[in-house]
């Protein structure tokens, strides 16, 4: 069994998910800013990752002041996923390399990738433990509860996992049939805890500190991993509510600036655009804002149009 990074302790500690599309490296960087004691890249492609696709590799990349960091992997191929575990941790040599078992996205699941696993549980196996046996640092999984309300049984899945050598799980306890949809049923977390002898991370649900405060209290997890909470609300690693627009769209802003300083401003923005409509969420006149966010094309346009709404009044003052 590899041990977890040195002096990291998972226990009590919030985790920022990976989400594709929104954890690139800008994003990351903010969240451990912020509190996030771990965070995690995109999922990421074996199989492109063994194609040593140039775009793919730069998906990899991390500031030194992220660690600890796992980067997260996904595919069906126990070979491919070994080979792209040796790649990353050769160039990358992240903290943590984390297996992908439960996506729902349907060009996922179309290819017995991501959460279509849980109906090949082993296969499932034979994946961890080849990617167990093919690196020397950890590797951690994530997983769904189950395919479907029928087949949910994420003890056994834990447990098989834990007997394959893997480090941790993460559990979103929701199947791969409800996607984001209902609630997610935080009582798997407290079964899969009480019955593994790894640490348990609980996913699902979490939008608040209140929520992460609930997790842990109800599931007895080791730490509570964060997604959706966090768009455009780091605040939340810090046990502190959303902010008012002044200080969100402040810090917006200086999102939008590192994005663009990280690739182009074209590029910067399109990357941006999400992470913008969570950063104006609720806010009076939020859907007309989102419209022109859509439309712009450079900081001074984004700056122009919160000016416009009077949302950062000190800043609008100096233009």
């Amino acid at each position: 069994m590899f041990m977890l990074p040195v002096n990291f302790n998972l226990s009590g500690k919030l985790i920022l998910a990976p989400m594709a599309g929104f954890t690139d490296s800008v994003f990351r960087m903010i969240c451990k800013e912020f509190g996030a004691e771990m965070v995690f890249t995109d999922l990421i492609s074996a199989k492109a990752i063994t194609y040593k696709n140039k775009k793919t590799f730069e998906m990899m990349k991390f500031n030194e002041k992220e660690r600890p960091i796992g980067i997260q992997i996904y595919g069906s191929d126990p070979v491919v996923m070994a080979e792209a575990a040796i790649i990353i941790e050769e160039r990358f040599q992240p903290d943590i390399i984390d297996l992908n078992f439960g996506c729902p996205v349907k060009k996922v699941i179309s290819k017995n990738e991501g959460s279509s696993l849980l109906r090949d549980i082993p296969l499932m196996g034979k994946i961890a433990s080849s990617v167990v046996n093919a690196v020397n640092i950890p590797v951690s999984a994530k997983i769904r509860s189950g395919w479907n309300k029928d087949s949910e049984d994420p003890v056994s899945v834990v447990n098989m996992l834990e007997s394959c050598g893997i480090s941790f799980v993460t559990i979103h306890p929701r199947t791969r049939a409800q996607g984001y949809r209902g609630k997610s049923n935080w009582d798997w977390i407290r079964q899969v805890k009480e019955k593994s002898h790894i640490p348990i991370i609980g996913n699902g649900d979490v939008l608040n500190s209140q929520d992460a405060d609930r997790m842990f209290r109800q599931t007895g997890c080791d730490a509570v991993m964060i997604g959706r909470g966090a768009l455009g609300n780091p605040w939340i690693f810090k046990g502190l509510p959303q902010p008012e627009a002044a200080e969100r769209l402040s810090l917006a802003l200086s999102h939008l600036k590192q994005s663009v300083e990280a690739s182009d401003e074209y590029s910067g923005i399109r990357q941006m655009r999400k992470h913008l409509v969570y950063y104006t969420h609720n806010l009076s006149g939020a859907r007309e804002i989102r419209k022109q966010l859509f439309e712009a094309k450079t900081i001074k346009d984004v700056e122009g149009i919160f000016c416009g709404k009077q949302l950062l009044p000190f800043m609008c003052l100096r233009r």
